[in-house]
């Protein structure tokens, strides 16, 4: 326990459907490229009713609490989400009372203003592919200012930048690429490996109960093989541009590979 006391553990919140009436609100550890599943909730989900009557700031809170009461007090948090839920100081807020840091997208029309008084839109600060910008000072004018830190990042090969908001001051912002993970761990669990989203389940509980279930064997798996990599055992790898080697497939699929036939077969 002492080790993961020294580290800063990466949290990722994301909401995925499994078909058109059910959501669900899942906050997962990024790891290896993927992200397991720590807490969720399962909810009916239509135009009428998108949300638990709390709202979805504090939806997210009751499990980033529930994930707290497992941690070692010790331990550094860092909680990463999309501009569909990071866009929100009331989360923003809630995050910083526990003393941990976020580092959330935001969405194009959101303000700064700088100590001076003077404000603009962050987002359109840089114009080009390799451009960056940082400030700090308030965001959300219109919603509750925060104090906090700007980051707009537009990455060589990206479509558009990254407009992001922190309290941790010694952020790049590069940082938030690890909310990625959640996307092919989703993926994996929907459609690639456990097929989730076939289910067919109706009611929130039941679908809970499936995800833990799945979640456990997630886990299991990655840290099968990631064990496997640590024997020094051989996966297929493929050559950066830099020269260097990484894995040509995911920590998942490699598990799977690794099992027996029957069960590699259902990748």
């Amino acid at each position: 326990m002492g080790c993961l006391q020294m580290q800063t553990v990466t949290l990722v919140v994301d909401e995925t459907k499994l078909g058109a009436c059910m959501g669900v609100m899942l906050v997962g550890l990024a790891y290896e490229g993927r992200c397991i599943p720590l807490a969720w909730r399962a909810y009916k989900s239509n135009e009428h009713a998108a949300y638990p009557a709390e709202g979805q700031s504090r939806l997210i809170m009751r499990l980033l609490k529930a994930i707290r009461a497992g941690l070692p007090s010790a331990v550094k948090v860092r909680v990463l989400a999309d501009r569909g839920i990071g866009t929100s100081p009331l989360l923003m807020r809630g995050i910083a009372a526990m003393g941990w840091t976020f580092l959330f997208r935001v969405t194009k029309q959101s303000k700064l203003v700088l100590p001076d008084g003077s404000q603009s839109t962050f987002y359109d600060q840089v114009q080009q592919p390799g451009e960056r910008f940082q400030a700090s000072g308030r965001v959300f004018k219109q919603r509750g200012r925060l104090e906090a830190h700007v980051r707009v990042l537009w990455a060589a090969n990206a479509r558009e930048p990254w407009a992001l908001v922190t309290n941790d001051p010694t952020l790049s912002g590069w940082e938030y690429a690890h909310r990625m993970w959640v996307e092919p761990a989703i993926r994996d669990l929907k459609s690639h490996g456990w097929r989730w989203g076939q289910s067919g389940l109706t009611q929130p509980a039941r679908v809970e109960h499936l995800l833990l279930l799945l979640a456990l064997a997630y886990t299991a798996l990655l840290l099968f093989a990631a064990r496997l990599e640590q024997a020094a055992l051989t996966f297929p790898t493929r050559r950066r541009p830099d020269g260097s080697r990484v894995r040509r497939l995911s920590l998942f699929q490699e598990g799977f590979a690794a099992l027996d036939p029957p069960f590699s077969s259902f990748v």
